[in-house]
């Protein structure tokens, strides 16, 4: 009976060990729940948004989101990619696992083309066709989480371009490249 009894214990701590190395070496969660925690830098609103209801883009949030990532010189806004918004998802669970509130801080998303000039004319780094003319980019930062971190966890989604800056990340939803600006 004893034996028996190390067999199935010595059985079970080989199936714990495999489970939590299975665990440990599965990726996170490729879907996250469909929410965000956003502070915009700029106009210092706050929005919180489950912009997903059932596996599709909730209207009513998207209509939000957009208004929240419009340029904001400007007072005018597009229609953000989705998958953009996924992508800060990913990047807010990713932070949440290490231990962090998850607020993301916009620094700016959608741009106008004028905007988008003034910024290339003042030496801000602005691509002429950037992405963000299109609402499928946003440079964001992240309480207590250094630039670097935050980029080095948006180039392992593998989602889209990832520029690091001083005091920001750019993601977008490009091919997957990755520089420092």
């Amino acid at each position: 009976m004893r034996r028996r009894a190390v067999v199935l214990g010595a059985v079970a701590g080989v199936l714990s060990g495999l489970a939590a190395g299975a665990r440990a070496a599965r990726p996170p969660d490729p879907d996250p729940e469909p929410f965000l925690l956003l502070r915009h830098v700029q106009t210092g609103e706050v929005l919180s948004s489950r912009f997903e209801r059932r596996g599709r883009l909730d209207p009513d949030e998207a209509r939000r989101l957009e208004w929240f990532m419009r340029d904001w010189r400007e007072g005018r806004s597009m229609p953000v990619d989705p998958d953009l918004l996924q992508f800060l998802a990913r990047l807010r669970h990713a932070a949440v696992l290490e231990g962090h509130e998850g607020e993301i801080l916009l620094h700016s998303g959608f741009r106008t083309r004028k905007t988008n000039e003034m910024l290339r004319r003042a030496g801000k780094g602005a691509a002429a066709n950037s992405l963000h003319l299109r609402a499928k980019a946003a440079d964001i930062s992240m309480p207590g989480l250094r630039p670097s971190r935050l980029a080095r966890a948006a180039r392992r989604t593998g989602l889209g371009g990832v520029g690091l800056y001083s005091g920001f990340v750019h993601v977008d939803t490009g091919h997957p490249r990755h520089w420092t600006g």
